[in-house]
C-alpha cells in the first residue's frame, strides 16, 4: 500500500499507511526499519501541518526508541508528542503518552518522577472514563510504590485497581490484580489479608483455566499466569524465616506441589479437575517412603531458593541461594559435559554445583539412599548421578535417584497397590534415514519428508547418520529377553510401528533406539525420526512429534529413550519440560528413562547392556539404571559423566 500511495502521489494516505506499517515492524521486532518508515509520516504531518496526526506518530517514534534502548532520546521524543497532544485537546493520546512515558522512566529507574507521571495519567484516564485502562494504570502505580517501600500507598493503588476491574467484570485483570493486592497487604505487615488475596487470586486462576478445553493451551496457560500461583508460595515461605517452627514449611509445598505438572496431571487422570482432586498429599506420600527413602524438592526464587526434604516422619526446609547463582554455576558445568564441550567434567565445576544445591542439603538426607527428586528450573537440566558427594566421589555411588515433574504425578505413577510387569520388551532400533544406506533396495532415493527436513533444519541438523549401536543394543536386548522379545529394526523401526502400539500392546519395555530432534522454543517441532523410507527405497513420513504420542494408550512399565536428549524440551514455569519424557508419561508409560544431552552411541549401547542385565536380574528401573553407572564410572574408559551422567530415570519411587 505505501508504494502505490507513493506512485500514487497521495501523501496523506501514504503517511497514515507509513505509519500504520510501522507499528508492523515494531512488533517483529524491526525497530530501524519502523524508525525509517515512521520519519516518512512524520515529515508529511509536519509540512502539512496535521498536528493531530503528527503527536500520535511521534508517540508510535518514542515507543519505538524506547524498545530499541534510546532512553534518552525516546524520553525527548514522549515530551514532544506530549506537548503536541495537549495543545491539541488530545487527551487519549496524552494518556497513552502517559503510560508509556511512564515505563520509560520506571526502566530507567527514575521512579519517583515515574510515579508522578502514573498519577497524573490516571487522572486523565478517570476524566475520559476508561476504567480497564486506569485499573492497570493504578496497578502498575502499585508496583512501583512497592519498589519505593512505601506499602500503604502500594495497597491502596492495588485495592482500587482491583475494584475497577470488579465493576467492569475484567476476569483476567482482577485475577493478577489480587496477586498484587496480596503482595502489597504483605509488605504492609498484613499477613493474614495478604493469604487470602492470594487465595482469591487463584481461586479465579483456576476458574480460567477451567474454561481452557485444548489441552495444550492448558499446559501453557498456568505457565503464563505463573506469577498469580506463586505469590503464595512466597508469602509462605518469607513468614517460615520470621516463624520457622509456625507449619510454614509444610503449607508452602502444599501450595508449590499444588501448581506442579498440572496439565500432565490432567492426562494421567483423563480428564482436567479442580486442583483438590489429585492435589499432593503429604501423608501420603510420607506412607510410601521409608527410613532410606527421601523425597527432595526445589523451589528457585529470585532472592533466594528453597529445597524441602521429606521423609516417613519429618519435613525440613533448607533455604539455598538465588536462581541467577545456581544457573551459574549449572550452564559451565553442562558446557563441559555436553556433547558441544570436551566432555570432560572439571572437578571444581562439579563441586560448585554441589556445594549449592546440594551439601546443604545433607544432613536432612541423613541416612537414606533412595532419593526422589522433583526439579525446578535449571536444575531440570542438572545431572545430578555426577555430582560430589562427602567420599569425593559421584552422587549416583551413594544414592539411587528417581526424577518426577512433581510428587503427586510421582504417586500418581506409583500407586502402592501396582504390581511390577514381567521381562517382556520390544525393541524399536536402528531406523534407515539416508537415502545411500546400503539396506535400501533401489539408488537413488527421493529425499526425505517436507516434515522431517523442517524439524532437522530448526535443530540445526543437516544429516541423520545411522546409528549402528543402536543395532548392538537391540541385539543384546532380545538375547537377554529370549522369548519375550519383540524386535523391530531396519524398515520396520517405522513411526507406524509405534503408532500401532495404540492398539492394547503392553509389557515391561518399550525401548527406542532412534534419533530425535529436541526444539525447546516450538515443541511440535519435537519428535523421534523413525525409518524414513520404507523396504522400495520409498520416502515415508517418519516424524513422531510429541503431540502424537499423547494421545497414545500405552500399557508399559518402563519406556527407555536411547537418544540424544530426550529428556530436554521448552521449559514451561509450573509444568516443566515439553519433552519426550512428558509424552510418554502422558501416553500411560509408568516410567521413562531418557538423557539429558547428546549421547555417545558406543557408551549408550554400553550403559544399556549392564542397565537390562540389571533390570532382569529383578532391580527396579532407578537401581539398575545406578548399578550401570556406577559400573560405567568404575572404569577409565568410560569414567567421565559425559558416558554415562545423562540418563535418568523419571517416574515413581516404585
Amino acid at each position: 500500500a505505501v508504494v502505490l500511495h507513493r506512485a500514487a502521489g497521495d501523501r496523506m494516505l501514504l503517511a497514515r499507511t507509513a505509519s500504520n506499517l510501522g507499528l508492523a515492524y515494531v512488533t517483529r521486532g524491526e525497530f530501524a526499519k519502523a524508525l525509517e518508515t515512521y520519519d516518512e509520516a512524520r515529515e508529511t504531518f509536519e509540512r502539512t501541518g496535521e498536528r493531530k496526526a503528527l503527536c500520535r506518530v511521534l508517540a508510535k517514534i518514542a515507543t519505538a526508541e524506547s524498545a530499541s534502548g534510546a532512553a534518552e532520546q525516546a524520553r525527548s521524543t514522549f515530551e514532544r508528542a506530549d506537548r503536541i497532544c495537549r495543545a491539541e485537546g488530545d487527551q487519549e493520546a496524552v494518556a497513552f503518552i502517559g503510560g508509556r512515558l511512564a515505563d520509560l522512566l520506571r526502566e530507567t529507574d527514575d521512579l519517583e518522577a515515574a510515579v508522578i507521571q502514573l498519577r497524573a495519567n490516571i487522572e486523565s484516564l478517570r476524566a475520559l472514563d476508561r476504567p480497564r485502562v486506569e485499573a492497570y494504570n493504578a496497578i502498575t502505580l502499585s508496583r512501583l510504590l512497592l519498589e519505593l517501600e512505601r506499602p500503604q500507598e502500594a495497597q491502596r493503588w492495588a485495592e482500587h485497581g482491583l475494584s475497577l476491574h470488579q465493576r467492569i467484570a475484567n476476569p483476567w485483570g482482577e485475577t493478577s490484580a489480587w496477586d498484587d493486592v496480596a503482595r502489597a497487604r504483605y509488605a504492609a505487615g498484613d499477613t493474614t489479608g495478604a493469604l487470602e488475596a492470594s487465595q482469591e487470586g487463584i481461586a479465579r486462576l483456576e476458574r480460567q483455566r477451567s474454561r481452557v478445553n485444548d489441552p495444550e493451551k492448558r499446559a501453557t496457560f498456568l505457565a503464563a499466569n505463573f506469577a498469580t500461583a506463586a505469590t503464595r508460595r512466597e508469602i509462605l515461605l518469607a513468614e517460615h524465616r520470621r516463624r520457622p517452627d509456625a507449619g510454614f514449611a509444610e503449607r508452602a509445598l502444599d501450595s508449590h506441589e499444588n501448581h506442579l505438572a498440572r496439565a500432565l496431571l490432567d492426562h494421567l487422570h483423563e480428564t482436567p479437575a479442580a486442583p483438590d482432586a489429585y492435589a499432593f498429599d503429604l501423608s501420603r506420600m510420607q506412607a510410601r517412603l521409608d527410613a532410606r527413602s527421601r523425597l527432595v524438592e526445589y523451589a528457585l526464587g529470585e532472592e533466594r531458593s528453597w529445597a524441602w526434604v521429606v521423609g516417613p516422619d519429618e519435613l525440613q526446609l533448607i533455604e539455598l541461594a538465588g536462581r541467577a547463582t545456581i544457573s551459574a554455576a549449572v550452564d559451565p558445568l553442562l558446557a563441559d559435559i555436553g556433547a558441544n564441550g570436551s566432555g570432560l567434567a572439571s572437578p571444581a565445576k562439579r563441586k560448585a554445583l554441589t556445594d549449592l544445591i546440594w551439601q546443604p542439603l545433607m544432613d536432612a538426607v541423613g541416612p537414606a539412599s533412595r532419593l526422589l527428586i522433583v526439579a525446578d528450573g535449571a536444575l531440570r537440566r542438572v545431572p545430578f548421578a555426577a555430582l560430589v558427594d562427602t567420599s569425593g566421589g559421584s552422587l549416583v555411588e551413594g544414592f539411587e535417584l528417581t526424577f518426577s515433574p512433581s510428587a503427586a504425578v510421582a504417586l500418581t505413577l506409583d500407586p502402592a497397590d501396582r504390581q511390577p510387569a514381567g521381562s517382556s520388551v520390544h525393541v524399536v532400533a536402528d531406523p534407515v534415514y539416508r537415502a545411500d544406506d546400503p539396506r535400501l533396495s533401489r539408488q537413488p532415493a527421493p529425499p526425505p519428508p517436507e516434515s522431517v527436513l523442517r524439524a532437522t533444519e530448526a535443530a540445526g541438523i543437516k544429516d541423520l547418520p545411522r546409528l549402528r549401536f543402536s543395532r548392538v543394543e537391540a541385539d543384546t536386548l532380545s538375547e537377554l529377553a529370549g522369548k519375550g522379545a519383540v524386535r523391530q529394526v531396519d524398515f520396520e523401526a517405522s513411526k507406524s510401528a509405534l503408532l500401532g502400539l495404540d492398539q492394547g500392546a503392553s509389557g515391561h519395555v518399550l525401548h527406542i533406539a532412534a534419533h530425535t530432534l529436541i526444539n525447546d522454543r516450538d515443541p511440535q517441532l519435537s519428535g523421534i525420526v523413525l525409518s524414513l523410507f520404507d523396504r522400495q527405497g520409498r520416502p515415508r513420513d517418519g516424524f513422531l512429534r510429541l503431540n502424537e504420542i499423547q494421545p497414545l494408550e500405552l500399557d508399559f512399565e518402563l519406556v527407555v529413550l536411547s537418544a540424544c536428549s530426550t529428556s530436554l524440551g521448552k521449559d514451561l514455569p509450573g509444568e516443566g519440560l515439553l519433552s519426550l519424557t512428558r509424552s510418554f508419561l502422558a501416553a500411560g508409560a509408568r516410567g521413562v528413562i531418557a538423557s539429558l544431552w547428546p549421547v555417545d552411541d558406543r557408551a549408550t549401547a554400553e550403559l544399556m547392556t549392564r542397565f537390562y542385565t540389571a533390570l532382569w536380574q529383578g532391580q527396579r528401573p532407578a537401581a539398575a539404571l545406578r548399578e550401570a553407572q556406577r559400573q560405567m564410572a568404575a572404569e577409565a574408559r568410560w569414567s567421565e559423566p559425559h558416558y554415562w551422567a545423562g540418563f535418568v530415570y523419571q517416574g515413581g519411587l516404585g
